[in-house]
């Protein structure tokens, strides 16, 4: 299932970024997080769904970072699979949890943390849908970094 809706469309990945910092804007505030970015480029996407896969992954990176403020770098690679990297500075995953995270319904920490257990189940079905892949390379107690890749032929 792919997204139709934009999908002949360029945006600049700045635009829906921007979209997930506004809307994370009091959380982000509350606990002091830095978000930084590298120039960006454009990919042929739906914006507003691919603003809901920051919003999931900005919103994880805060939510996943005790005690410290959240620093959280987003890049990109020049490649023609359009990936895109999400690098914070929290708890991180254990190996053996990486593909069981995008499961629906599932909380790594249990009550723990706040949320249902959906976002990143939310953000893969976006990303497959734009016919990408999602992935996440961790290390436990020093971060983790979501990679998410749009290949911009197939659309």
């Amino acid at each position: 299932m792919r997204s139709k809706a934009h999908a002949n469309t360029y945006i600049p990945v700045s635009a829906p970024l921007t979209f997930a910092i506004d809307r994370l804007g009091p959380e982000l505030k509350a606990v002091k997080a830095r978000i930084t970015h590298d120039e960006l480029p454009e990919l042929k996407a739906d914006p507003n769904r691919i603003g809901i896969v920051f919003y999931e992954l900005l919103s994880n990176a805060v939510k996943f970072c005790e005690n410290k403020p959240p620093a959280i770098h987003v890049s990109s690679s020049a490649t023609p699979e359009g990936i895109i990297s999400i690098a914070d500075n929290g708890i991180g995953i254990d190996s053996g949890q990486f593909e069981r995270i995008f499961k629906p319904f599932t909380k790594l920490g249990g009550s723990k943390f706040p949320g249902a257990g959906m976002g990143l189940t939310i953000a893969r079905l976006i990303v497959e849908m734009h016919g990408g892949r999602i992935w996440v390379e961790s290390s436990a107690a020093i971060g983790s970094t979501f990679r998410f890749s749009i290949p911009q032929s197939s659309l």
